[in-house]
């Protein structure tokens, strides 16, 4: 179970890390190409792609503290 939630956490990180990428690449473009067009929706995206990847790292914490607690139980 403990697996599960780490993958999926660890996952949602690479996502977040990949949108924050793109959306950095395409503002990057937005200055050297003239019909780009407004890059707030990239700027909108990095903001979003950090909270998300805040917030599976909150998720590994939390899984992290989770085994500990299971763990010491056993001991």
């Amino acid at each position: 179970m403990i697996d599960k939630i780490l993958d999926t956490a660890r996952n949602g990180m690479i996502e977040a890390l990949r949108r924050s990428s793109q959306s950095a690449e395409n503002i990057s473009r937005a200055f050297t190409t003239d019909n780009y067009g407004d890059p707030t929706g990239d700027i909108i995206d990095i903001k979003m792609s950090s909270q998300s990847y805040t917030a599976n790292a909150k998720v590994l914490q939390t899984a992290d503290e989770m085994t500990k607690s299971v763990l010491d139980l056993l001991a």
